[in-house]
């Protein structure tokens, strides 16, 4: 059974990805999944995991990613030449899970020549692939290929507050916390399932936006919210030098998060 640790909800997609798993397991060849998510909602994530917890496991099923984005912008030979490769490596696998990462960048709605020969590879070989699962993603389904319209769909939704404040707690691991780090107002910070408003201005002009905060956002605002820490230590020890010999005075504050969350907002 897949593990999947630190990955903070998504938890229909998990459970298909284990019955996936155990029908591998048992010689059946499970329907495919279309998993619906947005970008940076941790899907490259789940996926990376999961490949990782299957090639550690000798007697369970092996895993492979096609990743779709590879395939656009380049020849119709290259991108053939790509998909092949991946797939004479996929061929040497049974059991196999193969994700297809980014599928309406391969598969399109309206594909031309060079997506119908792409597409029409793929298909012959998961007609030939006996003890296969497909597990195909997209950020917009209304972008794929028609035939598509039957494949089984788990769709992510944003994170809970509760999710959130979750991933603050996983995130924060290793780093030195002040006393004053508020984990109950940093997920209410990312309020309206993940999204947060934020007034600024830029130049004279004031603007308002709402950001899409996601397990990736928020690992992001730790690592800002660190690195805040770090330049603040230093400048106020007057130098690097002066900063490594003190370095057991570091702490990230909530004043740290909170900027790094503003900072992380205008980035967007």
């Amino acid at each position: 059974m897949l593990k999947l640790e630190n990955i903070i909800g998504m938890e229909e997609a998990k459970a298909k990805l284990n019955e996936t798993i155990d029908a591998l397991k048992n010689g059946q060849r499970p329907e495919p999944v279309l998993l619906v998510v947005g970008s940076w909602m941790g899907k490259t994530y789940l996926i990376r995991k999961t490949v990782k917890e299957l090639a550690a496991d000798p007697e369970g099923a092996a895993a492979l990613i096609i990743p779709c984005y590879g395939l656009r912008g380049v020849s119709l030979g290259a991108a053939y030449e790509a998909l092949n490769a991946i797939l004479e490596e996929a061929e040497k696998y049974d059991p196999l899970l193969l994700f297809v990462d980014e599928a309406d960048l391969a598969f399109p709605r309206k594909p031309n020549y060079d997506d119908l020969v792409i597409l029409k590879r793929f298909i012959r070989f998961c007609a030939q692939k006996k003890n296969l699962a497909v597990w195909f993603t997209t950020p917009n389904e209304d972008r794929l290929y028609w035939g598509f319209e039957a494949v089984r769909r788990i769709r992510i939704s944003a994170l809970s507050r509760d999710e959130r404040k979750k991933l603050f707690q996983l995130y924060r691991a290793g780093k030195p916390l002040a006393d004053d780090v508020n984990l109950d107002e940093l997920a209410d910070l990312t309020r309206s399932r993940g999204q947060l408003t934020f007034s600024f201005c830029v130049g004279r002009k004031s603007e308002q936006e709402t950001v899409f905060f996601t397990a990736t956002g928020i690992a992001q605002i730790c690592d800002e919210a660190a690195r805040c820490a770090i330049i603040a230590f230093i400048n106020d020890k007057g130098g690097e030098a002066e900063a490594e010999a003190a370095a057991d005075e570091l702490f990230i504050d909530q004043r740290h998060l909170k900027a790094a969350i503003v900072e992380m907002t205008i980035k967007r």
